[in-house]
Parts: structure tokens; sequence; C-alpha cells
């Protein structure tokens, strides 16, 4: 039983009010209450605008409850990644082993690109049940000496992987279930960064990269694709840090903390009754 659904019986039960947030996890594919989720809350935010419309799809008439509002980034803990783009290149993944992830498909590009010659390597950081499948897929590409797993990674040391990296690759895609990722966190923060983005056209994932403006986007599950978008970027580091910059500048716009902290804040106080004065 996920948080909203607890909620939502605890708020049946007492009387009392509630909320929830509408993550990707939380609603791809969707439970046979949402419905009622959405008619019984106050509110229901997205931390993406995509999902926003689907949202509405369950009940039209509740549209006027549904909020878009971007999770907050701090803006004073990154350092920028010096990039170099030098072979061996330094591409970094980091998430969740899982099917959302789809590393798979970014470990086939890495087959490609090592078959074309590239000088590169792979630091995939992270853990979870499709671990054994990674493993196999490396030793099946014969990838071993360009992929290391340093296993889950404490986030104080997350940093050290941005900076010590050239590209940072997101391969996110959609299980033929519906589930899917929402807006990775880490993509915001490689762009804090300033570290060139090569990911996927999926979820809410072009409302920060803009294909040729703030990264790369290729299509889902296109490991060709995703190869030859790796290599466009090691092709021009001035154009991949221009990119990058312009990246952070969006972020910094658009996941101001204190703006989108205080939009959540402002609807409790809005459905209370109250006002939010700062």
């Amino acid at each position: 039983m996920g948080p909203a659904m607890a909620a939502w019986i605890a708020s049946r039960l007492t009387g009392i009010p509630f909320s929830f947030a509408g993550r990707a996890g939380d609603i791809y594919p969707p439970d046979g209450a949402l419905k009622e989720k959405i008619r019984d809350s106050l509110f229901v935010t997205s931390e993406n605008m995509t999902n926003v419309p689907y949202l509405n799809s369950f009940l039209p008439q509740a549209a006027s409850k549904i909020y878009g509002i971007y999770n907050g980034i701090a803006s004073g803990s990154f350092k920028d990644a010096p990039v170099a783009m030098k072979p061996p290149y330094q591409l970094l993944a980091l998430g969740r082993f899982d099917r959302i992830k789809a590393f798979e498909v970014l470990l086939h590009a890495c087959g490609i690109l090592k078959e074309s010659g590239l000088d590169f390597h792979l630091t995939l950081a992270g853990d979870g049940p499709r671990r054994l499948q990674l493993k196999y897929w490396t030793y099946r590409l014969g990838l071993k000496p360009h992929i290391s797993y340093p296993g889950f990674v404490p986030h104080d040391r997350v940093s050290e992987l941005f900076c010590s990296a050239d590209i940072f690759v997101m391969s996110s895609a959609i299980h033929k279930s519906g589930d899917r990722d929402g807006l990775p966190t880490v993509i915001m923060e490689a762009l804090m960064h300033r570290l060139p983005v090569v990911s996927t056209n999926v979820c809410g994932i072009p409302e920060v990269i803009i294909n040729n403006e703030t990264g790369l986007l290729v299509r889902q599950k296109d490991p060709p694709a995703l190869a030859d978008a790796i290599r466009k970027v090691i092709s021009d580091r001035s154009a991949a840090l221009e990119m990058a910059e312009k990246g952070r500048e969006l972020v910094l716009k658009k996941f101001d903390p204190v703006a989108n902290h205080g939009r959540i804040f402002d609807l409790f106080l809005e459905k209370a009754g109250g006002l939010h004065n700062p």
C-alpha cells in the first residue's frame, strides 16, 4: 500500500482532509482507486507537467485541483564538472537498476561504441533487481574493461561522480506495463554540475532536456540512436558545454526551491482558508 492510498483510507475513517503527490510510480499503471483518491483529495500535485493532463483524464471535473509543481533544487552545493572530453571518455549513469531506467539499452549502446573503436569508460552506479542482468550483458557484450559498478553511492558522494564524468546518460524507457519514470532528479543535478546530458524523450524528461538546446534526446529503447548521441556530444566539447550551461539556467529558473515550495505551502494555506505572506 502506497502513502497516497494510506492517506485516503485514513481520511475516510477519520474525516481529516488529505492531499497527495501523483508521482510516476504511484500513477503508472494506475491503481483501481486513483479516480476516487483524486475526487476525495483537497488537491493533487505532480512533479512534472506531463502528468497533469493524464491525471485530469481520470476525473475531468476535478481538473482545478490538480497542480504541476516542480521539485526544488538547491543551487549552492554543486561544483562544476571539468568535462575534459578526452579519451578515455568518461560516461556516467546513475539510478536504481530497474525496468524503467533501461540501463540494458545503454549497455547495448556501449557495445556499439566499443565496436566502433571509441575509447570510453562507463561508471554505472546504483543497485536494484536488475543488477545480475546488467552484469550478464556487460559480460556478453565484452564490456567488462569499459564498465565499472561502484554499487549504491551515498548522496554526499554523488557529486564526485558528476565531477569525474564527461557525459551523463539517462536511458529511461516506458515499460510495457505502463510503469515509467517521472522526471529523474539526477538529470537536474547533472546540469547543475554543468555536465552535458544525453537522455530519452519520454515522461517529463523533455521538460528539462530540450533537444539540441539543453542536451540531446533520443527515442527510447534505441541503442544505435543513443550511441550516436553520445558520439555527437564527444565530437564538439564547446557545443556540449553550451547546452549544459543552458540546461543549468533552465533548472535554476524552473526548479527554484523557494518558489516551488512556496506554491505548495500556499496550497495548504488556501485549502485551510489562510494566505501566505512571505
